[in-house]
């Protein structure tokens, strides 16, 4: 076919590089956080450098490589960190029942609200 005339093997792996590239980058767009989004881009940025310098020779240099490096240990930190929020126990499992009984009275809301349908009280 005419439109592929010129092209080899590595071009086309290239394309389907960037092709997964563009479906990962799309799946952390949609779902993942802003922090997720970034690290998605940076490793396909580091992933597309290592595959330059595999199949074209490309000399990498020591900036790409002191770069790697911290994105790898802020992954780390950002990935090792246990979240606070989740590690820390409830007040209501250290009390007695009459005590948790106290501290769920004072934890009901005030009066219900009334939605536009509703008959007051």
């Amino acid at each position: 076919v005419q439109l592929f005339s010129g092209h080899n093997t590595v071009t086309f792996l290239l394309i389907v590089n960037n092709a997964a590239q563009g479906i990962l980058s799309s799946f952390f767009f949609k779902f993942a956080d802003t922090i997720l989004k970034k690290y998605s881009s940076t490793v396909a940025t580091i992933f597309t450098g290592l595959l330059s310098a595999l199949l074209f020779n490309h000399q990498l240099t020591i900036n790409f490589f002191i770069g790697v490096s911290i994105v790898f240990i802020s992954m780390h930190l950002f990935f090792s960190t246990k979240d606070p929020k989740k590690n820390v126990y409830s007040d209501s499992m250290h009390r007695t029942s009459s005590e948790a009984l106290v501290v769920a009275e004072h934890d009901i809301p005030g009066p219900p609200r009334q939605t536009p349908f509703s008959l007051p009280r």
